[in-house]
């Protein structure tokens, strides 16, 4: 619960000053005793993902952590659904050589139920770095 408070805390001070952060802690706490986890907002969940590349020290692109695009795939359930995510945040990572930063979230599932694409793809790219997508949550850009 405490590192549920202290991430709320860093989102209500960088991202919703108007958050209430009592009420928002009784939600999580809330649904950690009912699910042993918590459903991040689509708000909350790209201040984690930006904060999370902000903070990845051996990463050379943190520096573009402000422009991570987000794309929240937790809603998919079919492999077709998934798969054209997939080639969506690659078209839109690679935008015809003018490399964007994105991450794509997929449903981690609950305990003793494994999402349909458990994990997270993510391109991380800077000028002077290759291209390369990463599985489960790694953010690695490729030297050439």
């Amino acid at each position: 619960m405490e590192e549920a408070r202290s991430f709320l805390d860093s989102f209500r001070r960088e991202v919703a000053p108007e958050l209430n952060l009592d009420e928002r802690l009784n939600e999580v706490r809330a649904e950690l005793q009912q699910r042993g986890q918590w459903h991040l907002s689509h708000a909350e969940l790209r201040h984690g993902t930006r904060m999370a590349w902000r903070q990845a020290e051996r990463c050379v692109g943190r520096l573009y952590w402000q422009g991570l695009e987000l794309f929240d795939r937790r809603p998919l359930r079919n492999a077709a659904e998934i798969a054209e995510a997939l080639f969506a945040h690659l078209r839109f990572a690679f935008n015809d050589g003018d490399l964007r930063p994105a991450i794509s979230v997929f449903d981690p599932g609950d305990a003793g139920r494994p999402g349909p694409a458990s994990g997270i793809l993510s391109c991380c790219a800077t000028p002077g770095t290759a291209l390369q997508a990463v599985g489960r949550s790694e953010i690695r850009p490729r030297m050439p």
